[in-house]
């Protein structure tokens, strides 16, 4: 499956058999070569196209889900065609077009499928939440976030959570679920990312 693999067909923008939504005109696609996977962040104007970033990531340890088939746990990164509206960070110290909101010990994002807040960002959580306290890792993959809009507009209880674009704990080291680079390469992306572009991400499988 490859990257370059783009059919345009009366402005339908297709990879690897998911679509972009047609009001998309930035895609951040992530795909399998021989060595594991690669991103490229691509922006169009009318037929025209530029590729403007290229990195090394890493996915899910348990590979890729159907949209369909992706559950809380399974350590499998969701295929499809997602929006990028938001992004996270514990300190921005540098500018951006795409909103970003700063985070502090507070913040949750809830994992917890029974709970009423499940897969929603939350600030003084209940004591017995359970879900990814974004301040432990605050130095290291939390630094900066972009939030991949997976299972949240409906939410699906137990479909998955707390899908992200983050740092790598190491360099080529899967995830549980999430898209990871080097720290570089997202603020590079968050910097590139133009939320008047209505940027997608773009997931696929082997």
């Amino acid at each position: 499956m490859a990257l370059c693999a783009v059919a345009v067909m009366a402005q339908e923008r297709t990879f690897g058999g998911y679509t972009l939504p047609k009001e998309c005109n930035q895609a951040f696609v992530v795909s399998p070569d021989k060595e594991g996977y690669i991103a490229e962040l691509v922006s169009y104007d009318g037929e025209s196209e530029q590729r403007e970033f290229f990195a090394r990531c890493t996915i899910g340890y348990g590979g890729t889900a159907e949209p369909t088939a992706k559950r809380e746990g399974d350590g499998k990164s969701p295929e499809g065609v997602w929006a990028l509206r938001r992004g996270l960070c514990y300190t921005k110290d540098f500018e951006s077009a795409f909103p970003v909101e700063q985070y502090d010990e507070n913040y949750m994002w809830v994992e917890e499928p029974e709970s009423a807040d499940y897969n929603t960002l939350v600030r003084d959580p209940m004591p017995d939440a359970k879900g990814d306290r974004l301040w432990a890792r605050r130095n290291t993959q939390f630094r900066n976030i972009v939030v991949v809009e997976y299972n949240t507009d409906p939410i699906v209880k137990g479909a998955g959570s707390a899908i992200f674009i983050h740092a790598w704990r190491s360099e080529g080291k899967p995830t549980a679920g999430c898209v990871a680079m080097a720290e570089e390469d997202v603020r590079r992306l968050i910097e590139r990312l133009d939320p008047k572009l209505n940027p997608h991400i773009v997931i696929l499988g082997k």
